[in-house]
């Protein structure tokens, strides 16, 4: 024995997660140092490969990991048996479908040994795969004050060794983590800003049969509940509707489903008929995006455990004749941001760019690759080389003045909940260029759009609701954080999956702009961090047209409930129809205006772009 106390314990119960288990080991252990947790996979009554995916995934990760096979399918039993083996404390205890990255797990750790009782992280939902009336549902849940304050269902909870102590084992039938966080007092619990990432079930039978089960255990735990009395509740529901009347709809389907679930789960309890038995909604992967990548633990000559503010990653394909001024200003704006690195991602251009980089700056990282995956996938292999606490993400023909990252990282500061900061595109004159940010695409954005409302009133609040939102110049909350310059929280980004790898290219920042938001973020702009783009206007060509369209089309599919997405996309068809008749009636205030010949040119290459992009496709 060295002497030293037993590292803090991670229990990950695991019932048939084959299919998530290593996703949710590698976020947990993506940046850990090798033995700075303690982790127990129980594997209880499986009767998949669950034990054996995280045998690999452990092995991959170079971690030592336990991995325990239970004949018996208990969720409580497989805690008895993982805490017989994991004696360390602080310990978390995480369900085997929730990604938990390495940050979030030393905010809970540290909340604890700081002196909380209990910690518990932030919860991102990820409802991408769920149905319109789920999604609604969650949408209005997740809304709610109450909610949002609530120790329980967040998939990880950690105790400290006093709170742990403070009973003896988890009862059968309740769940542990509604057990666990009402054996001690609401304000010995701490909430950390880091996230976990869940994904609920996405219909609504499985949506009912969860609440029906929370709500008969609620019934049957004793101790504090730490729920918000009743009246409480209806006061909520109807501050929230006053605050953003566009959430009644997802409000109603909270409230009629919560009712459902709340009088069987009644019945149920009366009779001795509550069923406590595990769903079976784990047949797929545990979201949309890839887990972020493995990254190194310590920045390269520096102190063990630091990390530098922020790293830029700027991915070009075929920009060797533009590129080094857009790099020169930005090693100028990095110049007092100490351990930042310029990563430059090539898509397999085939150019010069090795040469036309040369000399540009020390702190420059030159990564060329051999394929050309798209601006995700390029984004994607530029994150992994970072282990920056945030990433920022330049255009190649962007050129950013010299206080831009300053005044991004001061705002990123002051507003942790943001998760995205972007900047202010300015004209040459000095004017702001209206795609600097851009308003929430929805179905009545794309009727503007389909009707020439949106041409006909630019800048409007009501009849061209996605450009009426880039019209203020303060600092504030927005719907879509343009690409251009774009600041991305590190835990937002492993939270989220960064950018979609399903886009190839246009629609990547509205579509994780769009997500964060229903994760719980808030995007916002900051105008000090003012930036120009070398091309600007002038790069709305044809060939340029269908690519933008085919990424609004699939923006509208992965974010609009079905069928709207699909309806909103025909909308754009129709849209693009009328520009190519009427091109160039547009008046002044709205997005700069296409030429007609590449409207028209658009409409005649409807068939290439209408469907979207598709996994792995290529323009």
């Amino acid at each position: 024995m060295n002497g030293r106390p037993p590292a803090p314990a991670v229990i990950v119960p695991a019932h048939n997660e084959e299919s998530v288990i290593a996703d949710g080991l590698r976020a947990l252990l993506a940046d850990a140092r090798p033995g700075e947790l303690d982790v127990v996979v129980a594997c209880n009554g499986c009767t998949d490969a669950t034990a054996d995916r995280a045998r690999e995934a452990a092995a991959a990760l170079g971690h030592d990991v336990t991995v325990l096979s239970l004949a018996e399918p208990s969720k409580v039993a497989a805690i008895r048996a993982a805490e017989e083996i994991a004696t360390g404390f602080p310990r978390i205890y995480l369900d085997a479908d929730v990604r938990c990255p390495t940050v979030t797990a030393r905010a809970m750790i540290a909340a604890v040994r700081d002196g909380a009782a209990v910690a518990v992280p932030r919860r991102v939902l990820d409802t991408a795969s769920a149905g319109p009336v789920a999604r609604a549902y969650y949408e209005g849940w997740a809304s709610l004050p109450w909610v949002q304050e609530q120790l329980a269902g967040r998939g990880a909870y950690t105790l400290g060794r006093e709170a742990r102590a403070a009973f003896g084992t988890f009862p059968d039938g309740i769940a542990d983590d509604r057990f666990a966080t009402t054996r001690v007092r609401r304000e010995e619990a701490v909430i950390v800003p880091e996230p976990v990432v869940v994904r609920p079930p996405g219909r609504l039978r499985e949506v009912l049969t969860v609440r029906r089960r929370v709500y008969a255990a609620n019934q049957l735990v004793d101790g504090p509940a730490h729920d918000a009395a009743r009246s409480e509740r209806f006061a909520g529901l109807g501050r929230a509707v006053l605050a953003r009347p566009a959430l009644l709809p997802a409000l109603l389907t909270f409230s009629a489903v919560t009712a459902v679930a709340k009088v069987s789960a009644g019945i149920a309890v009366r009779r001795g008929t509550v069923a406590w038995g595990r769903d079976d909604r784990r047949g797929g992967a545990a979201g949309p995006s890839a887990p972020a990548a493995s990254r190194p633990a310590v920045r390269a000559g520096g102190a063990a455990g630091t990390t530098a503010p922020v790293d830029v990653v700027v991915l070009t394909y075929r920009s060797a004749g533009y590129v080094r001024e857009c790099l020169e200003a930005v090693d100028a704006a990095l110049a007092r941001v100490p351990g930042a690195r310029i990563i430059v991602v090539d898509n397999g251009s085939g150019d010069d760019l090795a040469a036309a980089v040369d000399g540009v700056s020390d702190r420059l990282e030159l990564v060329l690759r051999d394929v050309n995956d798209g601006f995700a996938g390029g984004c994607h292999a530029g994150a992994a080389r970072s282990d920056a606490a945030r990433l920022l993400f330049v255009n190649p023909d962007a050129v950013v003045d010299a206080g831009a990252v300053e005044a991004l990282l001061a705002c990123a500061e002051r507003h942790p909940e943001a998760g995205i900061v972007g900047g202010r595109s300015v004209t040459d004159g000095g004017g702001t260029d209206p795609r600097s940010w851009f308003g929430r695409p929805t179905l009545w954005s794309a009727v503007c759009f389909a009707t020439g409302l949106s041409s006909a009133f630019p800048g409007s609040r009501l009849l061209d609701p996605e450009s009426s939102d880039r019209w203020r110049g303060e600092a504030r909350e927005v719907g879509v954080v343009s690409g251009g310059l774009m600041l991305v929280e590190r835990r937002a980004w492993d939270a989220l999956g960064g950018f979609d790898r399903d886009f190839f290219l246009y629609g990547e920042d509205a579509d994780l702009s769009l997500r964060a938001r229903r994760a719980g973020w808030s995007p916002r702009v900051c105008p000090e961090a003012r930036f120009r783009h070398r091309v600007g206007a002038s790069s709305a060509g044809s060939n340029r047209l269908p690519l933008v369209l085919r990424g609004r089309v699939t923006t509208y599919r992965k974010n609009l409930p079905a069928p709207w997405g699909r309806v909103a996309g025909e909308l754009l068809v129709v849209g693009t129809g009328l520009r190519a008749l009427a091109a160039g009636l547009r008046r002044p205030g709205g997005r700069p205006a296409m030429g007609v010949d590449a409207w028209r040119d658009a409409w005649r290459r409807r068939a290439q772009w209408r469907r979207g992009w598709r996994a792995g496709e290529r323009p």
